[in-house]
């Protein structure tokens, strides 16, 4: 996160359905405090569905905005960082291709304001868990680079797809249950119901999937299963 002055390049992204719909009473409480700071012409978008919020980030990164403010959970901030890259891919050639990622921008800058259940993203930087603090301080942020996983997805269509995580991946049925009660969470906003749905629906018929991991630039490769 950067110190923001300039109101001409900053755009703000808030899922109202963050812990648990939680969020959605406090957008007013965000937009003021983040105007008062940066100043009244930051684009503000709320969030109707999963996926908006990569969309909307590049779509403001490729209008020359430079700074993306994320309000939300660990999710929404995946989002928001998954639309700092290039979403198109071509089938690669080998593995080393998997993983090239082409930022839309090298000068953007992310900026977390933890608004989820969770917050492990947050918790990993130290950065403090209240919303309502980080929106008064956003002016006194400064940079901080981190490192990013990269994660190249091949099903039977087919079809490739590459996402990018900031802290964590999951793999295996875990991974399974979580993408499946998200599913169900756009219908019923509710985080146990979707889980035991999810769980429901995801184990008996659950098959495991090939998966190889590229460490340190390719030199070590683990294939699990």
């Amino acid at each position: 996160m950067s110190s923001i002055k300039s109101n001409q390049d900053t755009l703000v992204i808030m899922n109202p359905k963050s812990a648990s719909g939680n969020n959605e009473s406090n957008i007013d409480i965000f937009s003021t405090l983040l105007k008062k700071q940066i100043g009244e012409k930051i684009k503000i978008i709320i969030t109707k569905k999963s996926g908006d919020a990569t969309k909307y980030t590049r779509q403001y990164l490729k209008k020359n905005f430079k700074k993306i403010i994320a309000i939300g959970g660990d999710g929404t901030l995946n989002e928001v960082a998954n639309g700092f890259f290039e979403d198109s891919i071509k089938s690669p050639l080998n593995s080393k291709d998997f993983h090239k990622l082409i930022p839309i921008s090298s000068e953007a800058i992310l900026g977390i304001v933890p608004a989820g259940t969770r917050n492990i993203l947050a918790k990993s930087l130290n950065i403090p868990l209240d919303p309502q603090i980080i929106c008064n301080k956003i002016n006194k942020m400064r940079p901080k680079k981190i490192d990013i996983i990269s994660v190249f997805l091949y099903n039977s269509k087919p079809r490739y797809k590459k996402r990018i995580c900031l802290n964590a991946a999951e793999i295996g049925i875990g991974a399974e249950i979580i993408d499946r009660s998200k599913i169900v969470r756009e219908k019923i906003n509710s985080r146990i119901v979707s889980t035991a749905l999810g769980i429901i629906s995801t184990v008996p018929s659950y098959q495991s999937n090939k998966c190889e991991i590229i460490l340190d630039k390719g030199k070590k490769r683990l294939l699990q299963t």
